[in-house]
This record gives structure tokens, sequence and C-alpha cells, in this order.
């Protein structure tokens, strides 16, 4: 599951009833994509399905499934959304300076 928007992907992290540290929610974020492309690339035969969480309303949870016609546009697709943690606390933390 990729949230559409890591922003609000973090406020709802923040609001959960069972709370865990800030680092926890940058950690998981960028090492599941780290190890989700690291799959894609080591292991072509396995079928990945990539499922996009996004906000069609202001409380209304939508699902989409992303799907490719070739393994090499599914892994420059996952290229392109590795972060790492300090780029997912800035990115989060955004302030207009």
């Amino acid at each position: 599951m990729i949230p559409d928007d890591l922003r609000r992907a973090f406020k709802a992290f923040l609001n959960r009833d069972r709370k865990f540290s800030d680092t926890h929610f940058y950690k998981t974020h960028a090492g599941s994509r780290k190890t989700l492309l690291w799959i894609a690339e080591n292991y072509p035969d396995m079928e990945i399905n990539i499922v996009e969480s996004s906000y069609t309303s202001p409380r209304t949870l939508q699902f989409s499934k992303i799907e490719f016609d070739e393994k090499q546009k599914l892994i420059t697709y996952l290229a392109k959304l590795q972060i790492k943690e300090s780029g997912i606390i800035k990115y989060v933390n955004f302030i207009d300076k």
C-alpha cells in the first residue's frame, strides 16, 4: 500500500489510537520502499501488486491498484518512490521559509 500523499499519511499516523514514535514512521516508510524495490529487482518472477491509498473527500478513503505492463516500468516506478529517512523527515515537516 502506497499513500498518495506522504504528509497526509504522517498526519494519520500521528492521530492513531496506538501511538508510536515519529521515528517508526520514517523508518518503516523508507525501509519498505527500499525493500520492495530490492524484491522487484532481484526476483523478476515475483508478482507484485501496488495499491495506492487516496482520499476522494475528507473522509472517504479509496484504494486503486496500479498496474504495469512490463516489469521494468514497475521497477522505474518504485525507484522514483525511493526516499531516505532524512528526506521523509524534511518532507513531512516542510515549512516554507
